[in-house]
């Protein structure tokens, strides 16, 4: 109906009927539908979220430290990586109890809008999409890079991030039209391996550990280098190479390990 009959400009709305006006088979309709609405059926666990938000992160647990390293040596990024644990640690606790007071899919844009009205809703929401767009375009591209390391192509060279790019297209699709249920097994599977991987890579590794080599870019840091392989200075000089500044470099590489796990609270429905 319009609001014509009230006087107004034509606006089309709806008039819902009282429960006393309605027919019994729209009684009945309207409840099944509240029921359906309030118990929805369940397709995550607590292990399946914990598979989302860990396969998230896991990424920079295979790349990100590279980044802190570079920029603040061993005991820089140390301490860049303790602090971002304790910020992100903090937040989860804050998540978790957001997400089950107030389960909305929409994260934290529908947090900040019920807090602090729309417009600061809209910006959340805007920048959690541009996070997890250069989230995904970063894992792309840095995976591409080591694909041309199996095919035996230059670092960049088109032909791997175009092939990596095609294979993450076409497991994204699948991921999309898949059964829900199947999508969280296998999300659980793949985390689990992550992690294998992650274990197998620090047993082999250790054997080659050598904190001058491996812990301090001599490219970056040349002098301290040259003292730390010299054992010419005490271990503050080449655990800090860069110093306060070092240390606040490192954070982007020390949130890779974390980053993105707050999407968990975006299967607030699930």
């Amino acid at each position: 109906v319009t609001d014509d009959d009230h006087g107004g400009g034509g606006d089309l709305f709806v008039r819902v009927a009282p429960r006393h006006r309605m027919s019994p088979e729209d009684i009945e309709m309207r409840e099944q539908y509240l029921l359906k609405r309030l118990t929805p059926v369940r397709y995550a666990d607590s292990k399946h979220i914990w598979a989302l938000g860990v396969g998230i992160a896991i990424f920079g647990c295979f790349s990100g430290w590279n980044i802190g390293l570079a920029s603040s040596g061993f005991g820089g990024m140390m301490v860049a990586l303790f602090i971002s644990f304790l910020l992100y640690w903090t937040l989860f606790h804050c998540l978790a109890e957001l997400a089950t007071a107030l389960p909305f899919a929409g994260g934290m844009f529908s947090y900040t809008r019920a807090a602090m009205g729309e417009k600061f809703g809209h910006f959340i929401g805007a920048s959690e999409t541009l996070e997890y767009f250069a989230l995904a375009v970063t894992v792309v591209f840095i995976s591409s890079n080591l694909f041309n390391l199996i095919i035996d192509r230059p670092h960049g060279d088109w032909v791997g991030f175009s092939i990596t790019v095609a294979v993450v297209a076409v497991i994204a699709i699948i991921f999309i039209y898949i059964p829900q249920k199947v999508m969280w097994t296998t999300l659980v599977v793949l985390t689990a391996l992550d992690l294998v991987l992650v274990i197998v890579f620090l047993a082999l590794s250790g054997s080659h550990i050598d904190l001058c080599t491996w812990g301090m870019p001599n490219t970056d840091f040349t002098d301290a280098y040259k003292a730390c392989t010299a054992k010419s200075e005490t271990w503050g000089a080449y655990l800090f190479p860069g110093g306060f500044f070092g240390i606040v470099d490192a954070f982007p590489g020390a949130m890779w390990l974390f980053l993105g796990m707050e999407g968990c609270v975006l299967t607030g429905e699930e």
